[in-house]
């Protein structure tokens, strides 16, 4: 190795006769040998942490060679469980290189069988994980990454790591699924044909949830069907109260069912006044021409809802408005098949 380089020798030729010819070459002497490796052969262990393995040794033929890692892990590191292979590449002064691969193969007992359950309602946050965790080597460490709780999880990823007493170490991730929200897909209104008549329909399409399902009809609050589809049912606002196999529960928006019949007839409406509009505490309702009580009286806000329901036998021409907020109001006042809608407004 001390010979390698470029050099220049001079020569001289002499024929028979004595003639000389002089001449200078460039010689240049390279080192073309890499470094000598000694590599172990492929290993198995039986666990994860610190594990040790012969560290490659090389040797060359001008000397110092560089030793570098160029994949997987140092000895005394911790290992994954499987297969990992060690790469290592030695260089000598001169730029020649010889690698050096083996396997390092890490068996272990350990098994994770993770169980999830989706929550029961949309947006319900009782969603959970159960990890059944088998191994030779207990106690067994659990991580649930970011610092979930198993027992009650929303829709989303997770993570978990579980490692054994050797460090071997299952890291997996899960996703918990939100359940089709339980909704009103589409709803068919068939009024009824007059104000006592009830022949009036309300057809509906479930849809999401997990069936099967039961249905409570509501008018005035009062249930009056259990069914899907709310069959002869009288003029008025009903809601539906859904509840899936799962508990979750499902209030509809109001339906109003009103009669073909004109809702505001103009005779009813002047033999009836609402004095005194604005009312404080107390209002009344004046019938002349010989009417009887209404068959119902019914006083909504401008959202629509129903606020207060009077039925004939509990009709008094003066009404207790005292627990009303300010506000506008309509009265609907239903006698027979004619009904007369009156506008209040409640000033304090």
């Amino acid at each position: 190795c001390d010979s390698i380089g470029s050099f220049n020798i001079d020569i001289s030729l002499f024929d028979v006769n004595g003639n000389v010819a002089m001449d200078s070459v460039n010689l240049t002497i390279l080192d073309t040998l890499a470094p000598i490796v000694t590599c172990p052969a492929d290993i198995t262990v039986m666990t994860c942490s610190n594990v040790t393995y012969f560290t490659p040794t090389a040797s060359d033929n001008c000397g110092g060679v560089i030793t570098t890692l160029v994949s997987g892990l140092s000895s005394g590191a911790d290992f994954p469980i499987g297969n990992t292979t060690i790469t290592y590449a030695f260089t000598d002064i001169h730029d020649n290189t010889t690698m050096c691969s083996f396997v390092v193969t890490v068996e272990s007992s350990l098994t994770v069988d993770a169980i999830t359950t989706d929550p029961g309602c949309f947006n319900f946050s009782n969603g959970s994980l159960t990890l059944n965790i088998e191994g030779d080597h207990s106690p067994f460490e659990v991580d649930y990454v970011g610092g979930y709780n198993p027992e009650f999880l929303n829709a989303g990823e997770y993570t978990y790591a579980v490692t054994d007493s050797v460090g071997c170490m299952i890291v997996d991730s899960f996703e918990i699924f939100n359940p089709e929200i339980l909704v009103i897909g589409e709803a068919e209104l068939i009024n009824p044909e007059t104000q006592s008549s009830q022949d009036g329909k309300i057809n509906i399409d479930v849809v999401g949830g997990v069936g099967p399902y039961t249905f409570s009809w509501l008018l005035d609050g009062i249930e009056v069907s259990t069914d899907e589809d709310l069959n002869a049912a009288a003029p008025g606002i009903y809601t539906v109260i859904i509840t899936d196999a799962n508990g979750c529960i499902y209030t509809s928006l109001p339906y109003e069912l009103v009669p073909l019949v004109s809702t505001n007839d103009p005779e009813l409406n002047n033999a009836i006044s609402v004095y005194p509009n604005p009312a404080t505490d107390v209002v009344n309702v004046q019938l002349s021409n010989g009417l009887s009580n209404p068959d119902r009286l019914e006083i909504y806000n401008t959202q629509g809802q129903l606020v207060r329901s009077i039925s004939k036998s509990t009709f008094s021409n003066a009404i207790d408005v005292s627990q009303m907020t300010n506000g506008l109001y309509l009265i609907k006042i239903a006698i027979g098949d004619k009904t007369s809608i009156k506008k209040l407004s409640i000033f304090r």
